[in-house]
C-alpha cells in the first residue's frame, strides 16, 4: 500500500475521460463486436440514495442495459460460467468465497443483488465477475492473466502540493461499460454485520458495469482518496475475500491510517488476489505530510 497524506490538488477518478481505457491489443478481439471501439464521449454518472439494497438496485436498473451488455461480451466469464456449471470443485470454491464474504462484508452482497435485480441479471454471473481468476487458477491451477494492468503517478511537492494521477487500463471489452457512481448510502437494520458496525457512506467512485464500486478510484466524505491497482498473483487463494470486496469496504473507511491497514490486512480471511493500494487524506496543512510503503 502506498499512503500519501495532505493530497491539496488531484487530477482526480476520470481525467482523460477519453482515453480513460487503453485497449489491451493482445487480447482476442475477434469475438467483440465492433461496435465496442465506438468510444463515448462522456462518463454517465448516477446519484443514488438509500440502503445498500435499494442503492445496488438504483446502480443495476440505471445502466442495466450497459451491464447485460457487458455479461454477454466478457469472454473470461464464460470459462468461469462452465467452472462453475461443471465442476464440484469449481461450485465449493465459489461458495466457499461467497460464505467468506458474507461472513465480513454481507452488505456488499446484499448491494450486489440488487444490482443483479435492477440489472435483471443473476446474482452468480456478477458474482463470478467479482471472483475474476479465482476459480481458474484453483480449479485448473493456471496462473493469472498480466495483459493489462493500471498506472498511477503520486507526486510530493513540500509546502505547495500533492498530487495523484491514474489512468484505467483494461480489457477492451470494459470500453464503454464503465460509469460513475456517487452514493449517499443510509443501510438500514438488517444491513449490518461482518466487520463494521452499521455506517452512513458517502462516496463517488468510477465503476466497471456489473461490479461493486471501488476497484477503479475513488473519494468519500472522510476526505480519503485512493486509486487501485492490480498485482497478478501466480497463485489465487480460495476461501477468501474477492479483491474487488475488500476496495468496496474501502470507500466506507475513514481516513485514517490504522483503519485503512488494518481493513486490507483483514486478518482472519485476507484477499484472494493481490492489488496494490495508493491513498491520500485531505486533511492537515501542506507541509505536515506522511508518506508510508507497506505490502
Amino acid at each position: 500500500m502506498t499512503f500519501l497524506n495532505n493530497i491539496i490538488v488531484i487530477p482526480l477518478l476520470f481525467n482523460l475521460i477519453h482515453n480513460v481505457l487503453s485497449i489491451d491489443q493482445d487480447y482476442n478481439t475477434d469475438r467483440i463486436p465492433k461496435s465496442v471501439y465506438r468510444r463515448q464521449n462522456c462518463v454517465p454518472i448516477v446519484y443514488v440514495t438509500g440502503s445498500h439494497y435499494e442503492v445496488g438496485y438504483m446502480v443495476g436498473q440505471t445502466f442495466g442495459k450497459v451491464i447485460r451488455d457487458f455479461v454477454d461480451t466478457y469472454e473470461p466469464l464464460k470459462e468461469y460460467l462452465k467452472i462453475y456449471e461443471t465442476s464440484a470443485d469449481g461450485r465449493q470454491v465459489y461458495n466457499e468465497c461467497l460464505e467468506t464474504t458474507d461472513k465480513y462484508f454481507p452488505q456488499y452482497l446484499v448491494e450486489l443483488k440488487g444490482m443483479a435485480t435492477g440489472a435483471d441479471v443473476p446474482f452468480h454471473k456478477l458474482f463470478l465477475i467479482h471472483l475474476d481468476d479465482i476459480l481458474v487458477s484453483n480449479v485448473r491451477d493456471t496462473g493469472a492473466d498480466t495483459s493489462a494492468g493500471c498506472s498511477t503517478l503520486m507526486v510530493n511537492i513540500p509546502c505547495k502540493g500533492q498530487f495523484i494521477g491514474h489512468n484505467e487500463d483494461a480489457l477492451n471489452t470494459t470500453i464503454n461499460h464503465f460509469y460513475i457512481v456517487s452514493a449517499h448510502i443510509k443501510p438500514n437494520g438488517e444491513e449490518g454485520g461482518g466487520i463494521f458496525p452499521i455506517r452512513e457512506e458517502k462516496w463517488e467512485a468510477m465503476t466497471y458495469a456489473g461490479s461493486l464500486s471501488g476497484y477503479a478510484s475513488g473519494h468519500n466524505y472522510h476526505g480519503l482518496v485512493f486509486s487501485i491497482n492490480t498485482i497478478f498473483a501466480k497463485k489465487l487463494r480460495r476461501n477468501k475475500i474477492p479483491q474487488v470486496c475488500l476496495t468496496r469496504a474501502l470507500l466506507a473507511s475513514k481516513a485514517n491510517i490504522n483503519e485503512i491497514q488494518e481493513l486490507l490486512t483483514n486478518h482472519g480471511a485476507g484477499t484472494a488476489d493481490a492489488f496494490h493500494v495508493n491513498a491520500g487524506f485531505l486533511d492537515g496543512s501542506r507541509c505536515t505530510r506522511v508518506s508510508i510503503r507497506s505490502r
